[in-house]
């Protein structure tokens, strides 16, 4: 529903986490500061997961650009990106 409603322009630009910010892409995927906390964590558990630092970088995390382990990052990096979007998937299906 929220897609919708902001394609008919019900929500204007704003972001649908609420934290007032201007709900472009960018903003949505990467500079709100809900999922920027978000984006820190998943960046700590692949480094954990591949035993070094996964650099905090927008082409890194949402592009899944990397030199090492490239394949099993990229796998993570997806399924991170899509759990951004479950929770009002869910809640307005």
């Amino acid at each position: 529903m929220i897609h919708w409603e902001k394609d008919l322009g019900l929500m204007g630009d704003k972001c649908w986490r609420n934290c007032g910010g201007r709900g472009n892409f960018m903003h949505i995927k990467w500079t709100c500061p809900i999922v920027s906390v978000y984006w820190d964590e998943i960046g700590n558990q692949i480094s954990q997961i591949v035993g070094y630092l996964l650099p905090n970088n927008r082409l890194v995390i949402l592009l899944g650009f990397s030199s090492r382990n490239g394949e099993l990052i990229s796998y993570l990096l997806v399924a991170a990106q899509l759990l951004i979007a479950s929770p009002w998937k869910t809640k307005n299906s």
